[in-house]
C-alpha cells in the first residue's frame, strides 16, 4: 500500500527531509523526493492527512485509486443505512 511504501522509502533514506515554507506558503521539494513520488507526468502531487500523518501522493497514483475509494465509501454508506434501518 502507499503508506507502507512511503515508510519503507523513509527507512531506506535513513534520514528525514526538512521542508521549509517560503513567505507565500509554498515549499520546494527535493529532487530525490519528487523522483520517489513519481511527480513527473503530470507534475502534481496530493497532500493527504490521514490518521494523524501527512502523506505526499503522486497525482497519477491518487487518481488510479480514486474509483476504489469511492466504492469503499458507497459500501460503508450502504452498510450504515442498512444497519440504521434494522433498528
Amino acid at each position: 500500500t502507499e503508506p507502507h511504501r512511503s515508510e519503507v522509502a523513509l527507512a531506506a533514506m535513513d534520514r528525514y527531509i526538512r521542508l521549509h515554507l517560503d513567505d507565500t506558503g509554498r515549499m520546494v521539494l527535493p529532487t530525490t523526493l519528487l523522483s520517489h513520488l513519481e511527480v513527473v507526468d503530470p507534475p502534481a502531487l496530493r497532500l493527504v492527512v490521514r490518521n494523524g500523518k501527512f502523506w505526499f501522493w503522486s497525482e497519477r497514483r491518487w487518481r488510479a485509486g480514486q474509483l476504489e475509494r469511492y466504492l469503499q465509501m458507497a459500501k460503508a454508506i450502504e452498510e450504515r443505512s442498512q444497519d440504521s434501518g434494522a433498528h
